[in-house]
């Protein structure tokens, strides 16, 4: 096992403790939509997937930015790590709450299932179950990051692949009756091009 994926098992030990402590985060006003854009952007080992971008910009929220970063790297990297080909992120807002889409066109995620995908360590008995190298966490820990935000994460019904669905409330100052998607930013890169791997 090399030294990066142990330190990545370590770290998924070790948050989970600190979110089950109720240790509130460290606060303070981060643009979610920049972080998804940078989390979207960095490189995965599955080259073959295409990472499209729908964002509106300018979404704040307050909490933990390293730990609302963390769910978005955990939703992207699980859309990935199933995807066949592409997976979509979009961030939009609706009302007082910014809301963030990760789809992917793999396997899916079974009715049955959509409750306990975000158990710790759960494996479903389907196709997204095969070993991918995740320690059986990100998403439990993506759930619970959304909780100490006083967030929610779901899974959304949809006809192919996965969509899961993150809600964060927005400064009231922020808030307005924007639909999620539909920004100014539809998967470019500041290289102007319209999508990624």
């Amino acid at each position: 096992m090399g030294v990066a994926r142990l330190q990545s098992l370590t770290s998924d030990m070790l948050l989970p403790a600190r979110l089950d402590a109720r240790e509130p985060p460290r606060t303070q006003e981060a643009d979610l939509a920049q972080l998804v854009a940078e989390e979207a952007a960095r490189r995965r080992p599955r080259l073959d997937v295409r990472v499209t971008l729908d964002l509106t910009p300018e979404v704040p929220v307050r909490g933990s930015p390293e730990q609302v970063r963390r769910l978005v790297a955990n939703l992207v990297d699980n859309a990935v790590r199933y995807a066949a080909t592409e997976v979509g992120v979009a961030l939009g807002r609706s009302g007082t709450r910014a809301v963030l889409d990760v789809t992917d066109d793999g396997p899916g995620i079974p009715p049955e299932h959509h409750a306990i995908v975000f158990d710790r360590f759960a494996r479903l008995d389907h196709a997204r179950r095969r070993d991918t190298g995740g320690s059986g966490l990100g998403l439990s820990i993506a759930r619970d990051i959304a909780t100490a935000h006083d967030g929610s994460l779901v899974v959304v019904p949809h006809a192919q692949g996965a969509h899961l669905r993150a809600e964060f409330p927005m400064p009231a100052r922020a808030a307005s009756g924007a639909e999620p998607g539909g920004g100014e930013l539809r998967g470019r890169e500041p290289g102007g091009r319209e999508a990624w791997t």
